[in-house]
């Protein structure tokens, strides 16, 4: 698999504030750039929008209720969106450590990682590259931290090649999306496990 060296470039995901876990703040070189926001829903799996400064909704992964597929969708309104405008994210295996989705005609995924030289621990088990499937160039690195101990930075995200506004949108989505439904496959008791990865 080919190895990145240096990232082109470095987001942080930002929890504002203790009590704000719903709400969160991409930023770059200290500047906000994207706000995130779940939007929980009656009886129905969460949204989790990726959406301008200024509130505008860019991009949202649709977690599904008692399903690990989610779906990804790009726009500004995803009450209404059909289906033929989503973008199928699959968890694939039992481990839930490989998500994949399709990109105009690129197939990707977020996998686990445990690669030292991706700063990502042994045991780690939400940290994830993004993989073009096809090349098997790493794309991206998404690393988990616990907010607590590190001031409300709640992940850093390593870009290693220029993706566009649309899929860096969608992957973004998909990144974050997948971390909820960690946390929630957790709190139903099922645990993450543990899964491979290098």
């Amino acid at each position: 698999m080919a190895s990145p060296t240096q990232p082109l470039k470095q987001y942080e995901v930002i929890q504002p504030g203790t009590f704000h876990t719903s709400k969160f703040e991409t930023r770059q070189n200290g500047q906000t750039i994207l706000n995130t926001k779940r939007q929980d829903r009656v009886l129905r799996a969460p949204y989790i929008h990726i959406m301008s400064t200024d509130g505008k909704i860019l991009a949202t992964c649709m977690l599904q209720t008692m399903s690990r597929k989610q779906h990804l969708y790009l726009g500004s309104n995803p009450d209404h969106a059909d289906k033929s405008e989503c973008t199928l994210l699959d968890c694939e295996g039992f481990t839930a450590s490989n998500y994949t989705f399709q990109f105009q005609g690129k197939s990707l995924a977020w996998t686990r990682t445990h690669a030292k030289e991706l700063g990502a621990p042994r045991f780690a088990q939400r940290d994830f590259k993004l993989v073009d499937q096809g090349t098997k160039q790493v794309l991206v690195v998404h690393r988990f931290n616990n907010a607590m101990f590190k001031h409300g930075r709640l992940a850093e995200i390593d870009f290693y090649v220029e993706l566009g506004q649309e899929l860096e949108l969608m992957s973004l989505a998909a990144i974050l999306g997948i971390e909820l439904h960690i946390v929630r496959k957790g709190q139903a008791g099922a645990g993450a496990g543990a899964g491979g990865g290098a």
